[in-house]
């Protein structure tokens, strides 16, 4: 996969298959399965010529075309297939400045064995990415197969994410490193994003379906968005107070951010907020998860045990965890129809469905809650 002379040589030959959910499948039962819609439907408002010749300049290849793919959740990324020769490359673009942890964390493990790591492939000059105005752009080989929400996990590959999981969570970074790597607060500064969007409810006079369609949301959903908030607050002190070991995290490693090619192999993608923190900050998407995907059934989560090796759970940091991911995803697609001029309509649309997905049995709010029974 040698790029154009004196190019660079990716590390895998791979794609990211999108997941299209069964017409016959429940709105909710499909996002799970799917590893949730894709909710980044436009592409970047950035030309793609431009595009094309700033990756065949930075990363000296040969670019035969750019192809957008309307998927992923973040709503301040982009992804793009880059048709290069002989290869094909994953362009990420992401909108404002990108934590150097992003790209050092992930090169680093790959660096030093841990080969499911999908690290970005430096430039030609050496940089970790390129600047192009207020956008940065990676560039990741391609990983040849689909998400594990969409295909599922064979037993040997849950085993494996068990494995993967462990070994991760005994990385011990070098100082410099480790210096970039956030740590865990309990913090909640998240709640501030659904009293923002409970002010702008409030307020009325909304001109578009999304907007009226999420408005009708949060009235209905009113006691529960309030006891969300008011848990999270709650459990945060909870959570500190347990003086639980900090480990090196990936923070969002659900199925929708593994990638199968095989019935063995697992590839981990998207780092983009490692962090050191209890290791409950990763295994709750294991632990009864219906993030991204179905909660695994018993005989799957016996395989991953067997792969990560046993713990002892320290359920009031899991179930705040939940509780302080279920208060990002409401607040997050909410804002995105209220708050976010820069996407469109079509993105907008779907991050009202989902939003009103999160409240359906089983989903992010039914999990968050059900964690009481555990405390």
């Amino acid at each position: 996969m040698n790029a154009r002379s004196g190019g660079r040589q990716a590390r895998d030959d791979t794609i990211i298959e999108l997941c299209e959910p069964s017409p016959s499948s429940p709105p909710a039962t499909a996002a799970r399965r799917c590893g949730s819609i894709p909710q980044v439907l436009e592409g970047a408002r950035l030309d793609e010529a431009q595009l094309v010749r700033s990756v065949a300049r930075e990363w000296d290849v040969h670019v035969d075309g750019l192809g957008f793919i309307p998927a992923g959740q973040d709503s301040y990324a982009w992804a793009y297939e880059v048709h290069g020769r002989p290869a094909r490359f994953f362009l990420k673009v992401r909108l404002g400045p990108i934590d150097p942890a992003t790209v050092l964390v992930p090169s680093y493990l790959r660096d030093r064995g841990l080969r499911s790591v999908v690290a970005p492939i430096p430039t030609a000059s050496g940089a970790p990415w390129h600047e192009l105005g207020d956008y940065r752009l990676l560039l990741y080989p391609f990983v040849a197969g689909a998400t594990a929400a969409r295909r599922g996990l064979s037993d040997a590959q849950w085993i494996a994410y068990g494995r993967f999981l462990s070994a991760l969570h005994a990385v011990e970074l070098p100082a410099k490193l480790a210096d970039v790597v956030p740590a865990e607060t309990f913090r909640t500064s998240r709640i501030a994003g659904l009293h923002a969007v409970t002010e702008r409810v409030r307020q009325g006079h909304f001109d578009d379906a999304p907007k009226q369609a999420v408005a009708r949301l949060w009235h209905q959903r009113a006691a529960q968005i309030a006891t969300i908030a008011r848990r999270t607050e709650e459990l945060a002190p909870l959570a500190a107070a347990q003086e639980q070991p900090h480990v090196l995290c990936h923070a969002d490693i659900h199925r929708a951010n593994l990638i199968v090619d095989d019935d063995v192999d697992i590839h981990v993608v998207d780092w983009d907020q490692p962090i050191h923190a209890p290791r409950e900050r990763d295994l709750m998407f294991v632990i009864g998860s219906s993030i991204a995907a179905a909660p695994p059934d018993d005989h799957q989560q016996a395989l991953f045990w067997r792969g990560y090796g046993a713990i002892e759970v320290n359920w009031p940091i899991l179930a705040y965890y939940r509780y302080d991911w279920a208060v990002q995803d409401l607040a997050d697609f909410a804002a995105r129809v209220f708050f976010r001029d820069d996407l469109g309509g079509r993105t907008k649309d779907v991050a009202a469905i989902t939003l009103s997905h999160l409240f359906e049995p089983g989903d992010e709010v039914d999990m968050a809650l059900a964690s009481e029974r555990h405390l």
